[in-house]
């Protein structure tokens, strides 16, 4: 006698899960051109710039990869949420913003350390180092309070501020999605026409 229990099928519109050991590879792509994008804009007079959203669109890549990071962050700490509550939500975005803070120290240390030992003066200027090493203990203080930054290192403070307020923002996507997000497109909407940083 045959099972007469039958798996349903799926509809045809239904793409199927790209997932590897719990992460899904779609949004791992997309933070992977991105950060080729991101890449391509950093190296001076090449043809692969061409290619990249800055010159097509209203964003450049590193917008996308916060976008991206965003998503991976609610899907994340939405997992967790479901499965372990608020507490853990809570200690695990402090502990991945102190996480990426103590980096980005150790990686403004790092900077002024290696211009030092270069000893160029110009570098020291590109890489916006010099009041580092000309003024240390305030440079430092400043990196400390997430206002000092080596050249291309902004991604990391903005980081440690998504992932310390993340839990909120959390809560507030949950019980008010349309609201949370009719905000974040204010203010994403207000930081370009005021200049804010």
């Amino acid at each position: 006698m045959q099972d007469r229990t039958a798996s349903p099928k799926p509809f045809a519109g239904v793409l199927p899960e790209l997932k590897v050991n719990g992460r899904d590879l779609r949004i791992d792509a997309c933070r992977g051109i991105a950060l080729w994008c991101i890449f391509l804009d950093h190296v001076p007079n090449n043809i692969g710039s061409w290619l990249t959203l800055r010159n097509y669109g209203f964003s450049d890549a590193a917008e996308v990869f916060m976008f991206v990071s965003g998503v991976t962050c609610a899907l994340a700490y939405g997992k967790v949420w479901s499965c372990e509550g608020w507490t853990s939500v809570i200690r695990r975005t402090l502990r991945r913003s102190w996480d990426i803070y103590v980096a980005f120290l150790l990686l403004t240390l790092a900077c002024a350390i290696l211009v030092h030992l270069a000893g160029g003066d110009r570098l020291a200027d590109v890489s916006n180092t010099r009041i580092l090493l000309d003024q240390p203990g305030s440079a430092l203080a400043h990196a400390a309070i997430l206002q000092y930054r080596p050249v291309n290192t902004d991604v990391l403070p903005i980081f440690v501020l998504l992932h310390l307020f993340f839990a909120p923002l959390l809560w507030l996507l949950l019980r008010m999605p349309n609201a949370t997000l009719g905000a974040s497109l204010a203010l994403y909407a207000l930081v370009h026409m005021f200049g804010w940083s």
